[in-house]
């Protein structure tokens, strides 16, 4: 899982090609670019965080959630289903 992603699709395609998870955090508010590459990112490929910002876990989900536009559910459930295919619990 590769923390902080702020790359563009091309970079997230390399990574993603040789099974590297992509975490998105706070830049999904404020970068474009960030928000066109996870958009296009495979549900399967992602993973949400807040490192050390003052914005919640849930404003994350909802930001990635317009971005991806799906319900909020959606981005809950998969990643929760994310974590347990890379962690297997």
């Amino acid at each position: 899982v590769l923390h902080g992603f702020v790359k563009n699709e091309q970079v997230a395609a390399q990574m993603v090609s040789v099974g590297i998870k992509l975490s998105f955090g706070i830049a999904l508010f404020k970068n474009s670019k960030v928000q066109r590459t996870f958009a296009g990112l495979s549900a399967t490929n992602y993973f949400l965080e807040t490192d050390d910002s003052t914005t919640g876990i849930l404003e994350v989900y909802k930001q990635a959630a317009k971005v991806k536009q799906v319900e909020l559910e959606v981005i809950k459930a998969q990643v929760a289903h994310n974590f347990k295919e890379v962690f297997k619990r």
